[in-house]
This record gives structure tokens, C-alpha cells and sequence, in this order.
């Protein structure tokens, strides 16, 4: 299914990271480089992409979710002309298209161990690098191990250079580096 958006000008990066065939993704940029806007459109080419499967964002924190992502989200799915219904009690999102609705998980990353009892065909995890170094490959670990379904599976992370963690250039460039096999299935986009 192709999405179309009515009014939208996108980055270089932006459209680097909505075209990626890579199965793990990461797009850095900072502030105001449209990271989050990104984030909500892959979610929503991956939904579409993924029918009768569910997929998966992360935020640090609740606050974020309510605060950033679903902000943003708002505004992508009207560019973009999607229908979709916020379910608060199960913290989803439910997305409307002609052939049949697709359900996101919202979810915080403030305690990576409880990210268990679910599968889905992708997640996006927004700001990892925020978040202490140990917690952060916790929550990409145990995220990545939920991805078992779907027909197109992705493992997204975008965040900004200015976190403490690191994890980003530790995941995405020194392992590729010393291992260049990997560049294969892991890209890192830079804003």
C-alpha cells in the first residue's frame, strides 16, 4: 500500500531513512531536524506495509509518548491523510486504512525488562541515546527480540548526538567497523 502525503517537503535524511532496505536503522540528527516527524511516518509506511501484524514505538517515558510522539503524530497522520483512533486504555494506536486497521503499541523504555509478551513486525524507539548506556542496550536487546512477525521487519531508532549514552555510535558505527559484515543489516543516518 503507498502513502502519499498532500503537503509534506522532506529532508535528504529524512527520505535517506524512509527508503532504507536496512533491517536496523538509526537516524541522528539534532534538535529540529525532523527525527520524530520521520519516526511517525515510518510507523506508518510500516504499518502499512505489515497488514494484520502489530508493530511497536518506544519513548523514554510516558510523558514523551503523550507529549512528543503523539503531538507529532497528529500532525503526520493529517499530512499524510490517515485515519487512526488513539487508544488510551491500551496505550495504541489503531490505524485506518481501506484494507483493513493496523495497531501500534505505545510504549515507555523506562524499564526495558518489562518489554516482554508481545511480538511484532517493527519497532521505533525514539531518543535511546538519552537514556544510561546499560538501559539503552537493554531496551534495543530486548526491543530487536520482539520482532518476529510481518512481512517487513524493522528495528528504527531515531535520536539526537546529545544524549550521554552513545549507544548509536557504539551500535551503528564502531560494531559495523569492526565488523563490516554487519553494514549489511545496520545503517546510520546522520542529520
Amino acid at each position: 500500500m503507498a502513502i502519499t502525503p498532500t503537503r509534506v517537503d522532506l529532508l535528504q535524511h529524512q527520505i535517506d531513512l524512509i527508503h532504507t532496505e536496512h533491517r536496523e536503522t538509526a537516524l541522528v540528527g539534532g534538535f529540529r531536524s525532523g527525527k520524530t516527524w520521520t519516526a511517525c511516518i515510518m510507523a506508518i509506511m510500516l504499518a502499512a506495509q505489515n497488514k494484520n501484524e502489530i508493530g511497536c514505538v518506544i519513548e523514554p517515558t510516558f510523558s514523551m509518548i503523550r507529549d512528543v510522539f503523539l503531538e507529532t503524530f497528529a500532525k503526520v497522520a493529517e499530512a499524510y491523510n490517515i485515519s487512526y483512533t488513539h487508544k488510551v486504555a491500551s496505550s495504541s494506536l489503531l490505524l485506518h486504512f481501506p484494507d483493513g486497521d493496523r495497531k501500534i503499541l505505545l510504549k515507555s523504555g523506562d524499564e526495558p525488562e518489562k518489554m516482554v509478551g508481545f511480538t511484532t513486525a517493527y519497532m521505533i524507539i525514539d531518543e535511546i541515546d538519552t537514556m544510561p548506556l546499560t538501559k539503552a542496550i537493554d531496551l534495543y536487546n530486548n526491543a530487536h527480540n520482539r520482532i518476529t512477525n510481518g512481512t517487513v521487519r524493522r528495528m528504527i531508532v531515531v535520536t539526537s548526538p546529545e544524549g550521554y549514552s552513545k549507544f548509536c555510535y557504539d551500535y551503528f558505527v564502531k560494531q559495523v567497523r569492526d565488523k563490516p559484515s554487519l553494514a549489511k543489516t545496520r545503517r546510520l543516518i546522520k542529520a
